[in-house]
């Protein structure tokens, strides 16, 4: 008897973030009339049109985002099927192996884990195969993947696509800015951030496949915290802040706030996500220095890429260091960036971790 392939999608609903309801890809695949084999997903790996997500396995830190896949098999006779892994792009239970083999009546879970990025949504394979080779039916998946970079030339403007540019009322470039408060939407309630001076940086997360449109979030980590103000002699006044190996904030969350209205967390149109961060001083705050004081601050951060509440990139290490000096400018008081003698670093920002003494 010629073999009959049948799917159906059954809905179920599920409690994911901006969504009431999805689609959980329980798809039953009939060979002839009475073999069957149907598989269920993990429901926080499926998006909403059914398609399923693998989250590629992040090794700095590890990671290994799996998500199962669990089939029941009847009709089949025994040692004559195998579930055959797309080993280039995802493995099966945690083992670059060919197949897991099917036995009539078997029921079980296979776990999934992304091993490299999908260049297109669904190029993922997981197939039913007799022991001769002959794919009998197949289910894709797609490997998702984020890379971490910055951007903070001096004066350069923001990347084009980056949906969400922060600073409206601020004729804003990257690098080293003065730059005015800005209104933020928190909890639903408007709130102001203070004006200040220092780095304005773009951390961009390039998603792989570029095709995918669901939210993507960028989350940072403030790891290494240096500040102190210096009288014009050089000598120490005040120690402000100096913490090293801060405790990291749970996974997808980070322990350092940032503003949605610095984000822009969709993918579309060219497969990228952005955050802008402005590491520096508030203005208020180093007003009330006296002149010729300086003050140094210093940051380490870790950047990462969250996807549905998992992780789904690398970390990212970068740093900012700042030094202001409040001066007089025929009389007004004013705050200016300041470069030491034998400190040519005393204002930059990068990737990689740097030195926090001042």
């Amino acid at each position: 008897m010629p073999l009959r392939v049948s799917c159906h999608t059954r809905k179920e609903l599920v409690r994911r973030e901006g969504y009431s309801r999805v689609e959980v890809a329980t798809i039953t695949r009939k060979f002839a009339v009475s073999p069957t084999v149907s598989f269920s997903f993990d429901p926080d790996s499926v998006l909403p049109d059914g398609k399923v997500v693998v989250v590629k396995r992040s090794t700095d830190p590890v990671r290994i985002n799996n998500t199962t896949a669990t089939f029941h098999a009847t009709g089949l006779a025994d040692g004559e099927y195998r579930l055959v892994a797309d080993i280039a792009k995802f493995h099966l239970n945690n083992l670059a192996s060919t197949a897991v083999e099917l036995y009539s009546g078997t029921s079980g879970g296979v776990e999934l884990y992304g091993f490299l990025p999908s260049s297109a949504m669904g190029d993922a394979t997981l197939s039913l195969q007799t022991v001769g080779g002959t794919t009998l039916c197949t289910t894709n998946f797609t490997v998702l993947w984020v890379d971490i970079s910055m951007r903070c030339g001096q004066d350069d403007p923001f990347s084009t696509d980056n949906g969400r540019v922060a600073f409206p009322n601020n004729t804003m470039s990257l690098g080293k800015q003065v730059y005015l408060p800005q209104v933020v939407v928190v909890n639903g309630k408007e709130e102001s951030t203070e004006g200040g001076i220092g780095n304005v940086v773009e951390i961009v997360g390039t998603v792989h496949p570029s095709g995918f449109s669901e939210t993507i979030r960028l989350v940072r980590d403030s790891v290494d915290e240096y500040a102190a103000a210096f009288a014009n002699s050089g000598s120490l006044l005040e120690t402000i802040a100096n913490v090293q190996g801060k405790t990291r904030g749970p996974d997808a969350v980070g322990n350092d706030r940032t503003y949605d209205e610095f984000q822009d967390r969709d993918p579309r149109p060219h497969g990228r996500v952005f955050d802008i961060d402005t590491p520096g001083l508030p203005l208020l705050y180093v007003s009330r220095y006296q002149i010729g004081t300086f003050v140094v601050e210093r940051f380490n951060f870790l950047q990462y890429a969250a996807f549905d509440g998992k992780r789904c990139s690398n970390d990212f290490a970068w740093h900012s260091k700042t030094t202001i000096r409040r001066e007089e400018d025929n009389g007004i008081p004013c705050f200016n960036f300041f470069t030491r003698p034998s400190f040519p670093d005393d204002n930059s920002c990068g990737p990689g971790h740097s030195t926090i003494a001042p």
